[in-house]
């Protein structure tokens, strides 16, 4: 998704530089001009180099906020404490730490393993971001 993105967005940035400025120089231009051809695949006309400058490259969302999404994604998938455990290995493999406190450990679990928060957290995770955002 992030490489399409990318993709797109350089060829929006590439036609936008040819339908904006005239005065681009011969060997230049021909080198934007190749960048546009690869991206579609096969040369642009004037009217394609125009649309393709207005490309719209961001996604659009179903109207839930960013919060909210990352909330329902990880209850639906691991839950909070797969999520929280996944990010303690991912710190650990990343930053590769010289020190961590005494017991510290990517399996410790979470004070949502407790009964009394795990029952009422999904309602209270997605109340408020929905509430929050």
């Amino acid at each position: 998704k992030q490489w399409y993105q990318r993709r797109v967005r350089g060829a929006r940035s590439t036609a936008r530089a040819l339908a904006s400025f005239q005065q681009i120089p011969p060997e230049r231009r021909a080198e934007l001009l190749g960048e546009l051809e690869r991206y579609l695949g096969h040369p642009p006309s004037e009217e394609e180099v125009v649309e393709c400058s207005k490309m719209e490259i961001r996604e659009e969302r179903s109207g839930m906020k960013h919060g909210a999404d990352v909330v329902q994604q990880v209850l639906e998938g691991q839950g909070v404490d797969g999520f929280v455990k996944t990010w303690r290995e991912f710190f650990v493999a990343t930053m590769k730490p010289q020190y961590l406190p005494a017991g510290w450990s990517c399996d410790h679990k979470t004070r949502y393993d407790r009964p009394c928060m795990s029952e009422n957290w999904d309602i209270f995770m997605i109340y408020s971001f929905h509430i929050l955002g």
